[in-house]
């Protein structure tokens, strides 16, 4: 799983495995190691309420868990819709949230591996000329 934060917009993108994960009703957890010791985990999991994101902080360890209604997820899963798209109010403004599938790179970068990723749609049309 991807995380991209860019102002308050919060977008994780999931490779296949992690869709599959998903439609099983399983928790997908990543976790970023800086250099001195602090951890950064994200989470997408399933919810029997409603879609919520929160931020948790305990010693060394930030967590920031996105919570999606089960059957939001399950269907998304199943679909060939690409994300999921929604806002959750904070304190001030909106922090706007993003669940997708990730696309392989059309240009792939030294170092990426996009085996696990959806196959981008793009290629696909310019494999079939």
């Amino acid at each position: 799983m991807k995380l991209r934060i860019r102002g308050n917009t919060l977008r994780l993108r999931l490779s296949q495995s992690e869709v599959e994960k998903i439609e099983q009703e399983k928790m997908i957890t990543e976790t970023t190691v800086f250099p001195d010791g602090e951890e950064l985990q994200y989470v997408i999991c399933p919810s029997d309420s409603s879609t919520n994101v929160t931020k948790k902080s305990e010693g060394i360890l930030t967590r920031i868990e996105v919570s999606v209604e089960r059957e939001v997820l399950k269907s998304w899963a199943k679909s060939e819709e690409v994300g999921l798209y929604g806002a959750d109010p904070i304190t001030v403004g909106s922090l706007e949230l993003l669940v997708e599938k990730d696309f392989a790179c059309i240009n792939p970068r030294d170092g990426s591996d996009d085996g696990d990723s959806f196959p981008h749609p793009a290629s696909s049309e310019s494999d079939s000329d």
